[in-house]
């Protein structure tokens, strides 16, 4: 079996990850557990990648000297596309929220921030997972950045759906009927995320915590009037006109890049210096470096 995993490991935490967070869900509640693929990962990056491994997956989620850019496109680069999209909904007609938190609940807020970096939460539950493990071993691989981050966020939105049996979750207001769109908005996500991972020199802290912290922390915030009210709704018209923003976003910087997103491949010779998921996944992997001339 050790072995089996090994060969397979990128499979068996996609099957583990789905199978292991839905357990709430096969018990009767429409919730996943958001920790488990942060914490599978750690647990498979040490189990088959030795102390090397999962040290250097710990230090991408704590990379946080990277370029000023970077951290304000993480920061506030969904506020931007949420804001953009709430502009275009009211230019066609539709009715926005009045950002009633700010005007009703400012004082929650800084609440509401530190509850999306508890660790059962999304950012700092999933992204060791989602960037911090996947997406090196898949873009290092014949699937390239672009078609990585295509697998990855279909996996990440598919991984969501017991949460659209949650009548008080976002994707609950959207309905089962809006699994689809749901998922596009997800690998739109994904790509951003993965240029981010790999201009960021494989910061998972500021390419995935941070970047999903801002989705989830702004999101509420702008995109409707309360956030005591107990359920979270986003009307279908609404998130349609986020998610073209979005998408397009997304696009941009998928044709902007070639479809790189910023990789750079490792060079045959090992000299380019490895990012945290480029290290080598079993023991045996790993390289020797060459002893210098005239040493026994």
């Amino acid at each position: 079996m050790s072995r089996f995993l090994r060969e397979n490991e990128v499979s068996a935490f996609l099957v583990l990850v789905i199978g292991l967070s839905w357990i709430p869900w096969y018990l009767g509640s429409p919730d996943v557990l958001t920790a488990i693929p942060s914490s599978l990962a750690l647990v498979m990056a040490f189990a088959h990648g030795g102390k090397g491994a999962g040290m250097a997956l710990i230090r991408s989620a704590v990379r946080w000297r990277v370029g000023w850019v970077w951290w304000a496109w993480a920061c506030c680069g969904m506020l931007g596309i949420y804001l953009v999209g709430l502009g275009a909904f009211a230019v066609f007609g539709g009715t926005v929220p009045h950002f009633g938190v700010f005007r009703t609940e400012p004082l929650f807020a800084p609440v509401f921030l530190v509850i999306v970096f508890l660790p059962v939460n999304g950012p700092v539950g999933e992204e060791l997972g989602w960037r911090g493990y996947l997406l090196p071993r898949l873009q290092d691989g014949w699937l390239g950045p672009l078609g990585a981050s295509i697998v990855i966020g279909t996996v990440w939105g598919v991984w969501h759906l017991p949460v659209f049996f949650n009548d008080t979750s976002v994707q609950g207001s959207l309905g089962l009927g809006f699994l689809l769109p749901y998922i596009v908005g997800t690998v739109a996500s994904s790509v951003i995320m993965s240029w981010l991972f790999n201009r960021t020199g494989g910061s998972v802290l500021v390419a995935g915590i941070i970047w999903h912290a801002a989705t989830d922390f702004w999101g509420p915030l702008v995109l409707t009037d309360s956030l005591t009210g107990g359920a979270v709704a986003v009307g279908r018209g609404l998130y349609s006109a986020v998610l073209v923003i979005l998408s397009l976003v997304a696009v941009v910087i998928a044709v902007a890049t070639r479809g790189q997103l910023g990789y750079r491949p490792p060079s045959p010779d090992g000299a380019t210096e490895m990012s945290p998921a480029r290290l080598p996944l079993t023991r045996t992997a790993r390289r020797r470096s060459p002893r210098p001339p005239g040493r026994s």
